[in-house]
């Protein structure tokens, strides 16, 4: 058996919403894992049909065509979040959001 030390993410929300973290286009997760490294795996993009409550939030009508984007994030190879993001077709159509 193997066993890691494991440094919790300890998360500064005054810090990682500020206007200088986000004016320098820096991620969130910028500050909360400082120099621990950071990825997205597993990302999937896929074109659907909106369903009612993901219509209702992006204010579309319901079947029609949104993109959705899934991922897991790791840190130090360790999976700590999943993530779905759902973007109106006409917004996301033709831009480096439907592309892995």
């Amino acid at each position: 058996m193997r066993v890691r030390e494991w440094r919790p993410i300890v998360r500064n929300a005054g810090k990682r919403l500020s206007a200088e973290q986000w004016g320098a286009g820096n991620s969130i997760w910028d500050v909360d894992v400082e120099d621990r490294p950071f990825e997205a795996a597993d990302v999937q993009i896929e074109q659907l049909p909106a369903a009612a409550d993901v219509a209702r939030i992006l204010e579309v009508e319901e079947g029609e065509l949104v993109w959705r984007r899934g991922r897991r994030y790791l840190v130090d190879g360790v999976a700590v979040i999943r993530a779905a993001s759902y973007i109106p077709d006409d917004l996301a159509r033709g831009t480096q959001i439907t592309q892995g």
